[in-house]
């Protein structure tokens, strides 16, 4: 689990500069892992940095920026027209100085969709003063929400 996952690539993203995406078909319920250091001295607003996660247990932050390798850290988060297809579980591992949190697919990915999932809701982009965008680009889909019928 504190290593490279084989089933992803990172590849560059006209808008937003790297994005990860399915290496190869990928089944509902399969695991991934997002992990990094943890950040024992955190400071809410003070030591973020985009890419830390607080564990869905809230007891650790983690800092998966050291660890190149760690792919699941250019997983973005899917635009408004689009929907994530993984999801954090409640199950996180510790081990030294080096802290997981697990994910699941929500549903099966093809070769080549961008991996995502949402991270703080709106509030994430609202305190980066950022716009949220779709962002499926040319041969490169991010999965897209469902229609409702009227």
């Amino acid at each position: 689990m504190f290593q490279d996952d084989t089933r992803l690539n990172v590849i560059s993203h006209p808008h937003i500069g790297k994005t990860c995406i399915a290496g190869e078909n990928i089944k509902i319920n399969e695991r991934f892992f997002y992990w990094g250091a943890h950040v024992k001295d955190y400071i809410p607003n003070v030591t973020d940095n985009d890419y830390l996660l607080t564990t869905s247990d809230c007891e650790y932050v983690l800092d998966p920026t050291p660890h190149k390798n760690m792919k699941l850290q250019f997983a973005n988060s899917p635009g408004p027209k689009e929907i994530e297809n993984i999801q954090p579980t409640n199950r996180v591992y510790k081990y030294e100085n080096l802290v997981c949190q697990e994910f699941r697919a929500t549903r099966n990915i093809k070769k080549g969709t961008q991996i995502t999932w949402k991270y703080g809701g709106s509030g994430w982009f609202h305190d980066r003063k950022l716009k949220q965008i779709n962002i499926s680009f040319e041969n490169c889909p991010a999965p897209k929400r469902r229609k409702h019928k009227s």
